[in-house]
């Protein structure tokens, strides 16, 4: 009986030529392989990713309530802002958040990643930062 070839793209601009059969075999003995695919007991979770996230909450809130209290501070006659709008009063909510959203910003910079996830993360998160940077190397150092 003649084979019948199936097109299987390796590359967009190589094509290989595979059965079936040749396919499932390569597949089973993958799976058979002990050392093929290291068994997990779950997903590895690094708390850098959650304290990321923590981070981006705060640092929204505080964006937002920024926003908020300098549209009803511009808002008020020229005459009766304040010559600084942080000391003023509806600034405070801004501000606490601001000074949460740096508290886990510090917590992040200290707290070592322990997954190659993690260390991705925190790379990205950082954008370039040099402290961020040097945390990472640190944390690869470990």
């Amino acid at each position: 009986m003649p084979k019948i070839a199936n097109d299987v793209s390796a590359l967009p601009d190589r094509r290989v030529m595979t059965t079936r059969r040749e396919f499932v075999g390569g597949a089973t003995a993958l799976a058979a392989s002990p050392n093929a695919m290291p068994a997990c007991d779950g997903a590895a979770t690094d708390p850098i990713i959650a304290l990321i996230g923590e981070e981006k909450r705060w640092r929204l809130l505080a964006v937002a309530a920024r926003a908020r209290a300098e549209t009803l501070l511009f808002a008020l006659p020229k005459d009766e802002r304040p010559e600084e709008l942080d000391d003023h009063p509806i600034m405070a909510e801004a501000l606490s958040l601001e000074t949460r959203a740096d508290e886990v910003y510090d917590h992040i910079i200290e707290t070592p990643a322990s997954t190659l996830a993690g260390i991705f993360a925190k790379l990205e998160w950082g954008e370039g930062d040099p402290e961020i940077t040097k945390a990472v190397i640190a944390d690869l150092r470990r």
